[in-house]
């Protein structure tokens, strides 16, 4: 694993995290940590805290890694939130890595 590809991506999801949270309640508010879920059983996020953070993501791993992810299809093809590469903010982070260092 590439860990300064994989930390530049914590950054950048943690910075979503500090983009979201505001519009959040406050008990609902993500903790920046790897193991934070964001889709299914312990999730903070309802459905639309959880579209706002993958716009967020979308829109900062092209402002800083120039990539395109699409995040709605992973949502859009989740049937198994425990499978999904959205389940947590570390599975995210590798997801995203993983999608960076094969293009």
């Amino acid at each position: 694993m590439n860990g300064g590809t994989y930390a530049r991506i914590l950054e950048t999801l943690y910075g979503a995290i500090d983009r979201v949270n505001p519009q959040l309640e406050k008990s609902r508010r993500l903790q920046k940590a790897e193991n934070t879920p964001l889709l299914g059983d312990g999730s903070n996020l309802d459905s639309m805290g959880l579209i706002s953070f993958t716009v967020e993501v979308e829109q900062a791993m092209l402002d800083k890694f120039e990539k395109t992810v699409n995040l709605a299809e992973i949502l859009a093809e989740s049937d198994n939130p425990a499978e999904s590469p959205l389940r947590s903010v570390g599975s995210l982070a590798e997801y995203l890595r993983t999608r960076i260092e094969m293009t």
